[in-house]
């Protein structure tokens, strides 16, 4: 605003309030090139928008086809496997097998109270020795073991003693200790190390680790407890992972449906008339509009009859059940006629492959080319009403300077005339009483 006041003392007339909405007239071309920012803003988070839910249903398209999804895997079972675990880091050799556990296998451990001793000693446990340095602590011989990568044992202290534990599983690897006057063991914790002990088939077999790869060619089984029942171990033959077929296909209908109730909502969004508030500017921003029409025809058309898949819009129109879903064209799974469908996996597979390849040739040059090139146009038109905006600006504050300065020499004009008028009167009052 110009720093020239006007006061209206001359005139009477409150000539500020009267400049001030000279102005706001002025400024609706501004208000109204601002609308329009704010419109062609909307416009372009539209259009990221849209991109983002065609990008997710092309990437879920392209899943469908992805070598990946189809790739032969085994899958493992235990009908226990709280008790014992199966797992393969690889390809394990079909078939179904049944362990009984009798025994776990149990790691030697021994715990020793410990001496200082003002002279040099050695530490023996079986073939390895140790030198300990005269006034070694506990905690210093148990970091001199563990620093060994020989020694034969891990060390701890615990509870003020010294705790070795072996490497080595099982009844093999049971030790014993001797540097005495330095370590006494405490036959209180003290704890053998025994062999796991289990029937694999009704084969009676032993193993050192609870962890056995060598029960099941290719096969890791973990012994997690003992067995008061047989269980019954699994390995499939290699083929497609169907759960893994099916979560690619949710994720498919699931982003499919997303980008059909976006641009659905974007096409039915009534415009408002005459906007005069972002809100009402920014709605209806994408009615009817051509892009949009186009990529939901072309996407319903490319899905084709998939019902014998498990693939559907659901109930017919017409039909006793309505379906609002349905009647938008979004889909639906049916679980048991997708599982029914995996039985032949290469015939779904060439289905599948199909439908991700013409769902990802619509929906990819929407996504990328053609949402970039409008966004595009929305920058330039951007820029456009910004140099506007600054020239509106430039001619408003020019408006207002003219409009001040007249104000002001109006009441300059006033002040002089009423001045001279005053002046006149004493002088004509003066010539009547002489």
């Amino acid at each position: 605003m110009s720093p020239l006041s006007l006061s209206g003392l001359a005139s009477g007339i409150d000539t500020e309030s009267i400049v001030t909405q000279l102005m706001a007239v002025e400024g609706q071309a501004k208000t109204r090139l601002q609308l329009a920012d704010t419109r062609a803003n909307a416009r372009a988070t539209g259009l990221r928008e849209l991109a983002t839910k065609l990008g997710a249903l092309r990437d879920a398209a392209n899943g469908l086809k992805s070598t990946t999804t189809w790739s032969d895997v085994q899958q493992l079972a235990s009908s226990d496997p709280a008790r014992v675990a199966i797992r393969t880091p690889g390809a394990a050799a079909p078939g179904a097998r049944v362990i009984e556990v009798t025994a776990l296998a149990v790691t030697a451990q021994h715990a020793f109270n410990y001496t200082s001793s003002a002279s040099p000693q050695t530490l023996t446990i079986g073939s390895f020795s140790l030198a300990v340095d005269p006034d070694s602590t506990v905690s210093t011989l148990a970091s001199a073991i563990n620093d060994r990568e020989d020694s034969p044992v891990s060390a701890v202290v615990a509870g003020g003693k010294l705790v070795l534990t072996s490497r080595t599983g099982g009844a093999g690897g049971d030790f014993t200790v001797d540097a005495s006057p330095l370590v006494a063991e405490d036959p209180v914790y003290a704890r053998a190390g025994s062999d796991a002990a289990y029937l694999l088939d009704g084969v009676p077999k032993t193993a050192s680790s609870n962890v056995i790869t060598d029960a099941i060619l290719g096969a890791e089984i973990t012994l997690k407890a003992t067995t008061t029942a047989p269980i019954s171990l699994t390995v499939s033959d290699p083929a497609p992972d169907t759960e893994g077929v099916k979560a690619k296909v949710t994720a498919f209908v699931t982003a499919y449906n997303a980008a059909v109730d976006f641009v659905r909502g974007k096409l039915s969004e009534e415009k408002v008339k005459n906007p005069t508030t972002t809100t009402e500017a920014t709605k209806g921003l994408f009615r009817s509009d051509t892009m949009l029409t186009s990529v939901l025809s072309s996407m319903r058309s490319q899905i084709g009859d998939l019902s014998s898949y498990g693939i559907s819009t659901g109930a017919a129109s017409g039909s006793a059940t309505f379906s609002s879903d349905a009647v938008a064209g979004k889909l639906k799974i049916d679980d048991a006629k997708l599982t029914a469908a995996l039985a032949d996996p290469d015939a779904l597979r060439t289905v599948l492959d199909g439908l991700g390849q013409r769902l990802s040739d619509v929906v990819t040059p929407v996504a990328g080319a053609r949402v970039t090139e409008r966004l595009e146009g929305v920058t330039a038109e951007r820029r456009q009403i910004a140099d506007a905006i600054t020239r509106t600006d430039v001619r408003l504050a020019s408006k207002e300077q003219r409009l001040r300065a007249q104000f002001a020499a109006m009441e300059s004009a006033l002040a002089a005339s009423q001045a001279a008028q005053t002046q006149l009167a004493a002088q004509l009052g003066g010539l009547s009483y002489g």
